[in-house]
């Protein structure tokens, strides 16, 4: 328990100093700054979507886990689009660090890949939205069915 509070009054620290920095931008400097920090996130996503890509038909892997991962990934990068149209809109910046924890959980067994499942389930309700839905949706999912 000693461990967990001193790692969070790490982060508290951490917080205060960026706090502190950017509270000595103006604002479109913080959102110069914000908008760098999530293009930087989406390249790394991109490389991880590729790592996982070119293992997801090797057989000794978990196919089943990289496709739900990369799903995860996947999300979160659209998490980032939004964020960059709509930097004032908090929910998604709390979505993108959610998932980022709940991947470092699951990285660290502290939650089940069910558990994860679950979560990226609601994630992709909350992530999609009704228009990037294609227009043939249902003759899409019955083609794939049959």
């Amino acid at each position: 328990m000693e461990d967990k509070i001193s790692e969070m009054k790490d982060f508290d620290e951490s917080f205060k100093k960026l706090k502190s920095f950017t509270a000595k931008l103006d604002a479109y400097q913080q959102f110069e700054v914000y908008r760098l920090s999530l293009i930087k996130l989406n390249g790394r996503i991109s490389s991880i979507r590729d790592g996982i890509k070119s293992k997801i038909w090797d057989k000794k892997e978990n196919t089943g886990q990289l496709l739900v991962l990369d799903q995860m990934f996947f999300l979160i990068q659209e998490l980032i689009k939004e964020v960059i149209k709509n930097p004032e809109k908090v929910e998604f910046w709390t979505r993108i660090a959610v998932s980022l924890l709940k991947l470092e959980a699951f990285h660290r067994g502290k939650i089940t890949f069910d558990e994860l499942q679950d979560y990226i389930s609601e994630l992709s309700i909350l992530t999609l939205r009704a228009e990037s839905v294609p227009k043939n949706y249902n003759v899409i999912f019955e083609l794939l069915e049959a």
